[in-house]
């Protein structure tokens, strides 16, 4: 069988990103609320948007949760985000068999394409073949 396209979620699919996630969720909760979220609480969380999150754990501040957690996110990206050991060689090989690969993921186009810059994929993936979930975040 031969495929057109292939679309990718981007955290926990070609970036691993989960550290840089609890540490974010961590730090926004202790700033916010004094309090700890455990990983289990937060695991819960992933794959869902970043704004379910903060309405669900701090309905109360959710705009300022979400700009914590974002200005966190930003500082500490680089240091903590990894690529899965195979993905940069298979979206290669995908790419250069001329087949279509998109990101699929509810973070943000400028955020995307910040991480896929990092490992040099940002190239591989055309800007008419990105989607963002429809969410408020």
């Amino acid at each position: 069988m031969i495929y057109k396209a292939v679309l990718f979620d981007l955290d926990g699919t070609i970036l691993d990103t989960s550290d840089l996630i609890i540490s974010a969720f961590r730090h926004t909760f202790q700033k916010h609320y004094n309090s700890k979220l455990t990983s289990l609480e937060i695991h819960a969380f992933f794959g869902k948007t970043l704004r379910s999150a903060m309405e669900h754990y701090g309905p109360d501040q959710v705009e300022e949760l979400i700009q914590t957690y974002r200005e966190y996110s930003l500082v500490h990206h680089d240091q903590m985000t990894k690529i899965f050991s195979g993905v940069a060689k298979t979206i290669r090989a995908l790419h250069e068999a001329g087949i279509i690969t998109a990101i699929v993921t509810s973070k943000t186009k400028k955020t995307t394409l910040h991480g896929l810059t990092l490992f040099n994929l940002d190239q591989l993936f055309s800007g008419n073949y990105w989607c963002r979930s429809v969410s408020k975040s």
